[in-house]
């Protein structure tokens, strides 16, 4: 039997969308237990385009990750739908048996992975 299941891509992140983060900052240091933002130096770190491109990209409006589908063939992945569709260089494993992958993108100046569900529905 499968259930849908909902996980944190980033446990322990929370992202803002504002269109002045040096304001933001101010306005959550005033706040109580904060503990950090993630910083460069004195200023705020802030996604790169690429970065906001591929998160509002692989989530929908509500910033969940959907499920992608897909194929292998091969030594070849081929996603045919879902938000991993055009994506699949990106993917680094893949659990058949609980219907997830890992993704490995760049974010924070660094190499980072996140698992996300893809169904495969054949295997060649």
């Amino acid at each position: 039997m499968w259930k849908d299941e909902k996980c944190v891509l980033f446990p322990g992140y929370v992202f803002l969308i504002t269109p002045d983060p040096g304001r933001l900052y101010g306005e959550l240091k005033k706040g109580e237990g904060m503990t950090k933002l993630l910083k460069v130096g004195t200023d705020v770190l802030t996604l790169t385009e690429s970065e906001e491109q591929f998160m509002r990209r692989i989530s929908d409006d509500e910033h969940v990750a959907q499920m992608s589908v897909g194929f292998i063939e091969g030594d070849t992945i081929k996603v045919t739908e879902g938000p991993l569709l055009g994506l699949e260089g990106k993917i680094r494993k893949i659990d058949r048996h609980k219907r997830q992958c890992v993704v490995e993108t760049e974010m924070f100046g660094q190499k980072t992975k996140m698992t996300v569900g893809l169904e495969i529905v054949y295997k060649k």
